[in-house]
């Protein structure tokens, strides 16, 4: 039985509800409870990724639905995040830009845990590498890039830095993080096995969609 997956996403929502609790004493929210916002989030991504992978895979999830927690490979990233966003995109409706800037920070710290559990599910590595942090695969002498940490160090600077440094403007913050998360998930692949793959354009929307809400941002609020 192999729950990584699952051990992945109890630390991801472990670092994401200890930045929300940092939060919460410097900066009170008066609307929602952005850890069920994000809780909700997680757990919509979780399964629509898995499904998606499984689907991919050839897997019916109808037939065998025990498939979705005995993990055998991962989740799909595109779907998932979509299917995070949608969920937060009508559960925050109410309040979507201050809602989904409170939430950024955590949503990040979660990601960078996330991608540092590819540690104990032995799936950080990617292309040859002979540099001093380079690693190998036990039994191994052939050292790579260590991809998954890379990520998750891009990551967690991201979730300090919006942390320490809220944008000023409404909907920024949010849109920082999204185009962070996307240029990080479009460029460490340039030092994986597989390289780019066909998801890479997915990502370069990303990048543009988080510049287009940061460009709108700063519009909204040098017009008010």
């Amino acid at each position: 039985m192999d729950l990584t997956v699952l051990g992945r996403s109890v630390g991801a929502m472990a670092a994401a509800a200890l930045v929300l609790w940092v939060l919460r004493r410097t900066r009170p929210t008066a609307v929602g409870d952005p850890f069920n916002d994000l809780l909700g989030a997680v757990l919509v991504a979780i399964g629509v990724g898995r499904v998606a992978y499984l689907w991919a895979e050839g897997v019916n999830v109808f037939s065998d639905p025990i498939e979705l927690i005995l993990v055998r490979g991962g989740i799909s990233p595109v779907p998932a995040a979509a299917g995070a966003v949608g969920f937060l995109a009508w559960t925050c409706r109410s309040d979507l830009a201050n809602r989904m800037d409170y939430l950024a920070p955590a949503a990040l710290a979660g990601v960078a845990v996330w991608e540092a559990g590819c540690l104990w599910q032995g799936a950080c590595l990617g292309s040859p590498s002979g540099l001093w942090w380079a690693m190998a695969l036990p039994g191994s002498e052939l050292t790579r890039h260590p991809v998954g940490l890379y990520a998750s160090v891009l990551f967690a600077a991201a979730a300090v830095w919006l942390l320490v440094r809220p944008l000023p403007w409404r909907g920024a913050t949010a849109a920082v993080a999204l185009g962070w998360a996307a240029a990080v998930r479009s460029i460490v692949p340039l030092w994986s096995v597989g390289g780019w793959a066909n998801r890479g354009w997915w990502y370069l929307a990303g990048v543009i969609l988080g510049l287009a809400g940061l460009v709108a941002a700063r519009s909204r609020a040098e017009d008010s």
